[in-house]
């Protein structure tokens, strides 16, 4: 019976958050494994967008985990850029589609009810560190005294919920900003 309470049905699971510096730039990072369930089919529509936007195979996809999906934000001099499993997501009319989907997920993640946000511990224990942060080790991108002990607190669910806030409104700001708006 307990098996049953860990079964996830909304199609994301593993959801972590992190706050972190990439060089001098400030950023933040959403990542979570995308299922295909009963209630909604997030990867398959993950990889369409993927397919509308990519200009070659493997654009945006993860390259630890095809099921990955990392969302980056990062505050630059020169202005906020946002990237896809590591990639970097232009602001232009071709992209928008992968902007929509980040902008639908992220509101999905805010509105998740406790009990749908599952956190494996394997996940956290064997992945986390490599996925959590695109192209780098969370354990080497965080200051001192952090150790992967302390990972609960990035899967933590207000926290994440709240990540997820910020993260759809970073992508607004961005959008804005390509349409003129700001």
């Amino acid at each position: 019976m307990d098996k049953v309470s860990n079964v996830n049905f909304t199609g994301l699971s593993n959801i972590g958050y992190v706050k972190f510096r990439r060089g001098i730039n400030h950023a933040r990072s959403i990542s979570m494994v995308l299922k295909d369930d009963y209630k909604g089919k997030d990867l398959e529509q993950f990889k369409n967008v993927v397919r509308k936007v990519s200009v070659k195979t493997g654009d945006y996809l993860n390259n630890v985990s095809s099921d990955v999906l990392n969302i980056e934000c990062i505050n630059s001099e020169i202005g906020n850029h946002v990237f896809v499993n590591g990639k970097y997501l232009h602001a232009n009319d071709k992209n928008l589609p992968m902007f929509s989907y980040i902008a639908k997920i992220t509101r999905q993640i805010e509105n998740m009810k406790h009990s749908d946000m599952v956190v494996n511990n394997d996940y956290k224990k064997f992945m986390a560190d490599d996925v959590l942060i695109s192209g780098a080790k969370l354990s080497d991108s965080m200051p001192e005294g952090f150790s992967l002990g302390s990972l609960d607190f990035l899967f933590n669910k207000e926290y994440v919920k709240k990540g997820a806030e910020t993260i759809n409104s970073f992508v607004q700001d961005v959008m804005d900003v390509f349409l003129g708006i700001k």
